[in-house]
This record gives C-alpha cells, structure tokens and sequence, in this order.
C-alpha cells in the first residue's frame, strides 16, 4: 500500500519530547494508510536507537494503517537554514497525497485530527490545503495551562475558504503546524524554497494553487520557549519583518507567478509601513548582519544604514507612489512592479 497521508516530525537532541510528541501522533486513528518520518538533524542523545526499538514494539506494529515509522539523519554542517533543511529532509521522504509538519517539541491532544482533516480536504479537492484552530503552551507549564492560540476569532465558520490574497490582504497569519497540505510531487521543493522549505513559505507556496479551507478543530498544541527563534526579535523587528513578508517573498523564485498578487495583496502592509517615522526604528546591527536580514533597500532605510540625501528622495517617492496608488485604487503591474523596484 502506498500512504495517504505523511506525517513528517523534526528533531534535534530532542529524545524525550520526541517520546511525548509520537505518543501523541501514535494515538491518533487514522482510517487510511499513513506513514511517520523523523528527521533528525544530527543528534546525539540517541535518538536513532529510540526510533529503531519504537519500530520493533507492539505500539507500532500493531497499528493497522501505519505502513512505516521511518527514521531520516539530515546531514547538515550550516546553521543558518538549519529547520527548513531538516524539513526538506523528511518531506522528500514523503510518499503521501497529504502532508502535515509537526515539530518534535509539541504535541497532539485528541484522536481524530488528521482523520478528519483529511476528510475536509478529500470533500475539497479544490483547496490546496485544510488548516485547524492552534493550543499553545509555555514550556515547563503544566497541560492545564493550556490556552488558545491561532486563530483567536470565534467567529471564523467550519468550511470558510481563503485565498493567497485573502492571506496577504487580511493578515490571515498562523501557525504552520495547523495545517494539512496536499502534496505536490511534481515540484522540487529543494530547487525553489531550499532552507527556505519552513515556516510562511510552506504555507504561502501552496496557496498558489489553491485556497486553504477551514476546519473548526482544535489538536496541535505549540510549546513556546522564550529564547526560541520566534521569540528573539524585538517588538520592532517583528513588525518589520511582517510588514515585509509579502515584499520578501514576491523575491523569491518559487513565487514568481504570484508576484502581483503577493504585491497587491500586500498594499495595505506597504502603507502601514509607510506610516511609521522612518527615524524611530532602530533595526539592531546583530539582526542585520544576519542571513535573515532582507537584504532590500526599504529595509535598510529603516536601519539606519541610508540616510543620505537620495535615499530621502527615493523613500519620498515611495511615499508619494503609495499615496497616490492608494487614493486612486491603482493595482496595476507597471505600478506594481514600479512600486517593487522603489523598494526593493
């Protein structure tokens, strides 16, 4: 049998909440055939030998759908990237019509989320992906301080569907992890998003083909650390790096389809950005001289690094072009692409 669904894990010197999060994973009744693959990035707490003897118990064998619990050693010597290469080696594992990323830190609360996610996406072969409501958890909490996270509205309706620029234009931003995606085998997810395979870019990739469905389920559960990645940029540097998103990846090669998609859903992100005094963000040197640091000129404006005389002028006429693509509701290519070139 081939799997339906493939349910990759990522893993770091992360044994025992690994145990916790495949526990959680196992527990699920899944009625198609599925598989599990852990990558592991290198990791030195014995975590291959707990795969290979989790493989040999009653707990694996005996499920009648999970065609293979596999372990996968990413070998990777950068640290920069070094998530989105971990995923990219468990999803080229992959063998399923549908995928889900799940991080070896969280874990699963229930039975059924994958069966009825998957339900969700079969009854919508149109969307290219289902996503879930999100828990969170600090770590070291007790599972009664559990809290909801993503999306916070109650008022979004099971079955609702969003588009590419719906996300852009509304800000629809969650957690990754929520959602359950179909498969794209056709595609080399290492040429287009290579480290890149992470985060906003999974999710924002497959919206190209096809808008995400809503299902009104709650089972993933996101254990935060406050020195994690998505914790360490300041207040300033989150809103900069989210104001940017759309502009940041129309750059990118994998969406150049959706370039002027990206840019006009991303107008109203532009204009807020705009907004701000451009003498009061003090973008830190140690962010910017990191790989992650877009290296774009609006960017750098903002860090303080091109406050010359034409680089006022450029970020007036950048500010001029907003304005008046703003007061007119002009979306076309040529003032898109003019507005990219400014800013870029």
């Amino acid at each position: 049998m081939n799997p339906i669904i493939s349910i990759l894990i990522i893993t770091h010197n992360q044994r025992y909440l690994l145990e916790r999060c495949l526990d959680s994973v196992l527990n699920q009744k899944i009625d198609v055939p599925y598989e599990i693959i852990v990558s592991d990035d290198g990791a030195d707490d014995g975590t291959k030998d707990y795969i290979q003897q989790l493989c040999c118990s009653e707990r694996v064998l005996g499920k009648k759908n999970l065609i293979e619990l596999k372990y996968v050693y990413c070998s990777n010597e950068m640290t920069f990237g070094r998530i989105g290469w971990n995923k990219l080696s468990a999803y080229k594992q992959a063998r399923g019509k549908y995928f889900v990323n799940v991080d070896a830190d969280d874990f699963l609360i229930g039975e059924d989320l994958y069966q009825e996610e998957y339900e969700m996406l079969e009854s919508h072969p149109e969307c290219s992906m289902v996503q879930t409501r999100l828990l969170m958890l600090d770590d070291g909490d007790n599972i009664e301080k559990i809290r909801k996270g993503y999306p916070f509205s109650e008022k979004i309706e099971n079955g609702v569907k969003y588009s590419l620029q719906d996300f852009i234009r509304y800000k629809l931003i969650g957690q990754h992890q929520t959602y359950m995606y179909r498969r794209r085998p056709q595609d080399d997810m290492e040429q287009l998003l290579g480290c890149g395979f992470d985060d906003y870019n999974i999710t924002y990739y497959h919206l190209q083909f096809g808008p995400v469905v809503f299902l009104d389920k709650t089972g993933y559960v996101w254990v935060q650390y406050p020195n994690s990645a998505s914790q360490g940029k300041t207040n300033d540097e989150n809103v900069f790096f989210t104001l940017l998103l759309p502009l940041r990846l129309s750059m990118q090669k994998a969406f150049e389809k959706s370039k002027y998609v990206l840019l006009s859903g991303g107008f109203c992100w532009f204009t807020s950005l705009i907004k701000i005094p451009p003498y009061y963000p003090k973008l830190g040197d140690v962010r910017n001289k990191e790989e992650a640091a877009p290296d774009i000129f609006i960017w750098k404006f903002f860090s303080g690094h091109h406050h010359r005389f034409r680089s006022w002028v450029r970020y007036v006429l950048i500010w001029l072009l907003l304005q008046v693509m703003n007061r007119l509701q002009i979306r076309s290519k040529f003032c898109l692409e003019l507005l990219y070139k400014a800013m870029v």
